[in-house]
């Protein structure tokens, strides 16, 4: 029997996902919540976490150390190799893409527990990339201080200007003044822009 608990902010979703999964003799939903501490007291084997729920990479990283042994799978992911790679990067254990269905669900959590995952050939490629030190980084990257690339990496797990200052353990306007200088020194407007301007150039595979 696999235990399951769902983190959802929408009571219709969290609620349509344990109806469904219920129905598998193999499956039991011991948890449904909108908030990772009405999960505090339950330890299941795979926990599922809508990446609409407010904090996104911070929620992820708050819920592997409240929960160890816990495998943490992402819904509403988008597929693509960046926010695969992301969900990786935060700690995710496995994925389901915002366009899957209650059936490819049930195998990724099946998955999840023989500890595989399945990933796009481009996906896969991109991670063989990164690991082997084939992404080149941006030249801009050197125009940013050791802090303002920190902040640069957490813009693109999409972490707010408060998870920022909560995480790097600095003031709120602190960060701002971070953010409004790195996006001088690259000459953009919108954070989402200064994360495009650094993010490496990966070599073709």
């Amino acid at each position: 029997m696999i235990t399951v608990c769902i983190l959802a902010s929408v009571r219709l979703y969290r609620e349509g996902l344990r109806n469904f999964l219920m129905r598998n003799p193999l499956i039991s939903v011991v948890g449904v919540g909108s908030r990772p501490e009405e999960l505090s007291a339950v330890r299941p084997d795979v926990l599922l976490l809508d990446l609409g729920v407010t904090g996104r990479w911070a929620t992820v990283r708050e819920l592997r150390a409240a929960m160890p042994g816990t495998k943490v799978v992402g819904l509403g992911v988008s597929g693509t190799a960046d926010s695969v790679i992301a969900c990786a990067e935060a700690g995710l254990s496995a994925y389901l893409a915002a366009d899957g269905t209650l059936e490819e669900l049930v195998a990724v959590i099946e998955r999840t527990m023989r500890g595989e995952i399945l990933c796009p050939p481009d996906v896969t490629a991109r991670l063989f990339a990164r690991l082997g030190g084939q992404d080149r980084a941006s030249p801009l990257v050197g125009r940013l201080t050791r802090r303002e690339r920190e902040i640069v990496q957490l813009i693109e797990r999409g972490l707010s200007n408060k998870e920022i200052a909560r995480t790097l353990s600095i003031a709120l306007s602190t960060v701002k003044n971070h953010i409004h200088s790195l996006l001088r020194k690259l000459e953009v407007k919108r954070r989402t822009d200064a994360v495009a301007a650094v993010r490496p150039r990966s070599l073709t595979i």
